[in-house]
């Protein structure tokens, strides 16, 4: 499914719109580099991937970088995720920083678009910043 008709299915605005990515940003994470997301792509040619848990947005990058390389024009890689931090994130001191807290609130949802944005892969990638349990119901609508 193309992002432009899955954005209208869901009725929402393209979250890159007008968006400036920050220099500051970095994208990495655990595993979610690995061949084998490009290989589900290719082997699946998916409408819609979703990536839950898409945090900084290696994964996510990954997956849409694939879906570019591949030329698959109907499909889009959705990110849920609340990018509230994890409890080691709120609780570990050494982890605390990364927050990036502004106002007591966290900036891992800016991150993920800077990172998204600096790759030039937003034209495939649609986050939707809910728990799992509501991106789910979101996306039964679709």
């Amino acid at each position: 499914m193309k992002k432009t008709d899955l954005l209208l299915k869901l009725n929402i605005t393209d979250a890159f719109d007008g968006f400036i990515p920050s220099e500051e940003s970095k994208l990495w994470g655990w595993g979610g580099d690995s061949p084998i997301l490009g290989s589900f792509v290719s082997e699946l040619k998916p409408a819609v991937i979703v990536d839950v848990g898409s945090w900084l947005g290696l994964s996510a990058c990954n997956f849409a970088f694939n879906v570019k390389q591949q030329e698959l024009k109907n499909t889009t890689v959705v990110c849920i995720d609340t990018w509230l931090g994890s409890l080691e994130h709120w609780t570990l001191p050494e982890l605390k920083e990364h927050l990036k807290l502004k106002n007591g609130y966290p900036n891992f949802y800016q991150d993920f678009l800077s990172n998204v944005k600096k790759a030039n892969l937003e034209d495939v990638v649609v986050p939707l910043p809910v728990p799992s349990s509501i991106g789910t119901e979101i996306l039964k609508h679709a």
